[in-house]
């Protein structure tokens, strides 16, 4: 059993199980920036991933709010994914939109509200 458990546990190793989701944090000026941010966290305070095709910014690569880094690939295909730090693969990419999953947003930029397009789970 303990040899089980140290197994999976070192298997389990630089990944996580959360669901990222992936949308755009809508700006009163008009800015649009790429907006992720972990499913049942606060998207007010999203991670900034560009303002167009996230697989362009940083090469793809971000720190998630729960300190795991993940890669996005092949956006803007049926191919698009999220893989962990160390290349492997997590999760196709779900069409799950729903607008305002971060609403009375402001920062120092402005007042802003977040629509959620897709999610990695």
């Amino acid at each position: 059993m303990q040899f089980t458990t140290a197994l999976m546990a070192t298997l389990m190793a630089g990944t996580s199980l959360a669901t990222i989701n992936f949308g755009k944090a809508r700006y009163d000026s008009g800015n649009v920036d790429v907006a992720i941010w972990i499913d049942g966290e606060n998207a007010c305070t999203y991670v900034y991933q560009g303002h167009n095709n996230p697989c362009d910014f940083n090469g793809g690569k971000f720190q998630a709010q729960n300190g795991f880094k993940y890669t996005v690939k092949d956006c803007g295909n049926s191919a698009f994914h999220l893989e962990n730090a160390d290349g492997s693969f997590n999760s196709f990419a779900h069409f799950n939109p729903y607008n305002n999953a971060g609403s009375g947003c402001a920062n120092s930029q402005g007042r802003y509200h977040v629509d959620q397009e897709w999610s990695f789970y």
